[in-house]
C-alpha cells in the first residue's frame, strides 16, 4: 500500500514524491490523467475542531499539548487592536505542518485514484479520468468543509 501523505513522518517524503510522479508521467497509460492540486491559504484556514479530532485519533501522545494551544481563541495584538486566532495553525508552531495533514489525512484514504499523493498541502491524483474528476470534486468540497471562511482549493 502506498502512503497517502509524504510530508510528514516519511523520511525523504518530498523525494519520493518526486520520483513516483516522474515514473508514473513517463509510464502513464494513454487514458489516463494526473492532476496536481495545492489548497490554498491551507495551514491558516483549516477549521481547529477537526485538527483536535485528528490528533486526538492519529496522535494522542500530542494530544493534551495541542489542545492546550487551541481549545481557546488566543488573542493577537496589532497596534490597538486585537484580534481573535480562530482558525488554523498558529503562526510558528513547529506542529502545525503535522496538524494539517493528520487533519486531511482521512480525505486522502477515501479518494479513488489508482495513485493519491498529498505532500503537505498539494495532492496529486492520477488514474481514469472519471476517478481524478470525482476526487477533484470530493477534495473541492471537502476543502471547504475543512474551513470555517469557506475558502476554496486553487
Amino acid at each position: 500500500m502506498q502512503p497517502q501523505q509524504l510530508g510528514v513522518g516519511v523520511t525523504g517524503g518530498a523525494e519520493a514524491a518526486v520520483h513516483a510522479v516522474c515514473r508514473l508521467v513517463s509510464n502513464m497509460p494513454d487514458d489516463n490523467v494526473i492532476v496536481r492540486l495545492d489548497f490554498s491559504n491551507a495551514f491558516n484556514c483549516i477549521r481547529r475542531d477537526l485538527i483536535l479530532e485528528a490528533i486526538a485519533a492519529r496522535s494522542p501522545e500530542i494530544y493534551s499539548l495541542v489542545h492546550s494551544a487551541y481549545s481557546c481563541e488566543p488573542i493577537l495584538a496589532f497596534g490597538d487592536r486585537e484580534i481573535f486566532s480562530r482558525e488554523g495553525a498558529q503562526q510558528g508552531d513547529p506542529l502545525g505542518l503535522l496538524q494539517f495533514c493528520e487533519a486531511i489525512h482521512p480525505l486522502l484514504c477515501d479518494l479513488q485514484s489508482t495513485v493519491k499523493i498529498g505532500f503537505m498541502d498539494d495532492v496529486t491524483l492520477s488514474g481514469s479520468l472519471h476517478s481524478v474528476k470525482q476526487d477533484v470534486i470530493t477534495i473541492r468540497d471537502a476543502k471547504q468543509a475543512f474551513s470555517s471562511t469557506r475558502r476554496s482549493a486553487r
